[in-house]
């Protein structure tokens, strides 16, 4: 009996590392290239950055002006990026409208997948809400 429960939680942790394994690919710093097929350029107060950490299950941004941060849960090519914190600073008009759009982007995604190195994170009908490249 003993064994039988040792092989089975030994069994429930290898599921569990392999499940988080599969998503490493998100790990890391990326860089936003456009939202809602709107190209981000160089002429917003800040790069529009997305962090994402999958040991820690938190995300860091940079919206084009301010910082946010929160949970990110991952299941399969499910993303949900849970509200958080946010600085609260204000900019230009145009890199207040790509703050605006980053925020919304986020809170819509719902799957992601990968195409030509960047990352893509779709709306529930699977419509890309925001392309990014690693850093």
């Amino acid at each position: 009996m003993r064994k039988i429960i040792t092989l089975i939680c030994a069994l429930v942790a290898g599921l569990a590392m392999l499940s988080s394994c599969a998503h490493q690919e998100l790990n890391g710093k990326w860089k936003v290239l456009s939202i809602d097929q709107v190209e981000i350029g160089p002429d917003i107060f800040n790069e529009a950055t997305l962090e994402i950490n999958l040991a820690k299950g938190e995300y860091y941004g940079v919206t084009g002006v301010n910082h946010l941060n929160g949970k990110v849960l991952i299941d399969k090519n499910r993303i949900d990026f849970q509200d958080g914190p946010m600085t609260k600073m204000a900019a230009d008009p145009h890199s207040m409208e790509v703050e605006s759009a980053y925020i919304h982007a986020l809170l819509e995604a719902e799957s992601y997948s990968f195409e030509n190195e960047r990352l893509l994170l779709k709306d529930g009908l699977g419509n890309t809400v925001m392309v990014l490249e690693a850093r």
